[in-house]
């Protein structure tokens, strides 16, 4: 397991099993971010993107990444209300706990601020 999917398990956790939903990513409408490609083949749509093992994230075979929902989808409003009820979701099932959200924040880069010239 790469050290991303570790982090992504802590936060979101694993999608439940029994839980599935019955329709393909695609024919929901949603779109691997990075791959460039029609979601219709011959009347059949696209299988590349498929529900990831994480809560909110879908796998794509071909980049072979997990990617949280929300970037892979058209209607980027929509997207960004989804992705803070999620975030929303995350924080009140880990319980708001201090250890938990420090040990995040230590496996997230930290960004150095550039000076303006």
């Amino acid at each position: 397991m790469k050290p991303t999917d570790e982090l992504v398990a802590e936060i979101v956790g694993l999608r439940p099993k029994e839980g599935q939903p019955f329709d393909p990513p695609a024919e929901l409408g949603f779109h691997c971010p990075l791959c460039r490609y029609s979601l219709m083949h011959d009347g059949e749509y696209d299988p590349r993107l498929g529900w990831s093992k994480y809560n909110g994230f879908l796998w794509c075979s071909v980049c072979e990444r997990h990617y949280p929902a929300t970037l892979c989808m058209p209607d980027i409003e929509r997207a960004l209300k989804i992705y803070l009820a999620s975030v929303k979701e995350a924080v009140e099932r880990s319980g708001r706990s201090s250890d938990r959200a420090s040990k995040v924040a230590k496996a997230l880069p930290r960004r150095r601020l550039l000076r303006r010239w």
